[in-house]
């Protein structure tokens, strides 16, 4: 069997009858990302899908295990399909093994980036803000290394998915701004937003809670479609997850500053840190990219 020669078959018996691989894959009950993986010679159908997709295109399913060669042993094709069930059941289970192991770890992940809020009135703000830039330091080389090396099959991003992916930055902007604008207008002595001093702490609070909340889902949302996709995690992840231990630390920087000088020393300084962070994971994830492309 020759996954290249099959996936080419199928591509140009797709092509003939005039599908998209959206369609194709709509029609066998699978993403067009699986379909693409299929044309690339990456990956081979599941068996469980080969009379669907006999159907579909209207060849036979022995051309798609031989690939379109006339002549091929039946014997040693039948074979190669067995290898290949086999095959097939190992990538599932270990595919379904790394999905239990990165959502403890995602979890555990959560859990610890959320923990420093509830410690923030022990005042030791700094170590906790180094922390959790290791913590998050840390998550990104684990999802460099052990999420999947697929990668995502090349189509025309819809307007709602630019939408989509313009939230994490914009929410993480939107957090830095808000913190740094505060800083500055409390050290002259005036009121923010015209909000009174004592209101100020938990409209911060609230705000940043919000920022949290969503780039935490988001973020979730990536990593777990990329398991099940069995794709790459996307570069926007990073900044999602910046996002949301920014505004874990902007939280505690709240609750432990004696004045707003010093809030600002730290409102830089954890800023450059995970910025810091977040810039050297993505440059890591274009390298790696490179590389499984090359």
């Amino acid at each position: 069997m020759d996954k290249e020669k099959t996936g080419q078959l199928i591509k140009e018996a797709r092509i003939r009858n005039k599908l998209t691989q959206a369609e194709l894959g709509d029609m066998l009950g699978v993403t067009n990302k699986a379909v693409s993986r299929w044309e690339k010679g990456e990956s081979f159908p599941d068996v469980g899908v080969l009379e669907a997709l006999s159907n579909a295109l209207n060849i036979k399913i022995e051309d798609i295990v031989t690939g379109g060669e006339q002549g091929e042993d039946i014997s040693r094709t039948l074979t190669d399909l067995v290898n290949t069930v086999k095959l097939q059941r190992r990538q599932l289970s270990r595919q379904k093994k790394k999905q239990i192991v990165l959502s403890i770890v995602f979890l555990i992940y959560i859990g610890l980036s959320v923990y420093p809020k509830l410690m923030a009135y022990l005042g030791r703000s700094i170590d906790i803000v180094n922390g959790i830039v290791l913590l998050m330091a840390a998550m990104f080389v684990f999802l460099l290394v052990i999420s999947p090396k697929g990668i995502p099959a090349e189509k025309s991003a819809s307007r709602f998915d630019v939408i989509i992916s313009v939230i994490p930055v914009l929410t993480g902007l939107y957090a830095i701004i808000l913190m740094g604008m505060t800083l500055i207008t409390l050290s002259k002595g005036q009121r923010p937003f015209g909000i009174e001093p004592h209101h100020v702490g938990p409209f911060l609070s609230n705000q940043l809670l919000v920022i949290f909340i969503v780039n935490v889902c988001y973020t979730a949302l990536l990593v777990f479609s990329s398991i099940r996709n069995n794709e790459h995690v996307g570069r926007i992840a990073y900044i999602a997850a910046g996002a949301f231990n920014l505004a874990t630390c902007y939280t505690n920087m709240l609750c432990n500053m004696a004045s707003a000088e010093a809030g600002w020393n730290l409102f830089v300084m954890t800023t450059i840190e995970v910025t810091a962070v977040v810039i050297v994971a993505i440059v890591a994830d274009i390298i790696m990219n490179k590389r499984r492309k090359s």
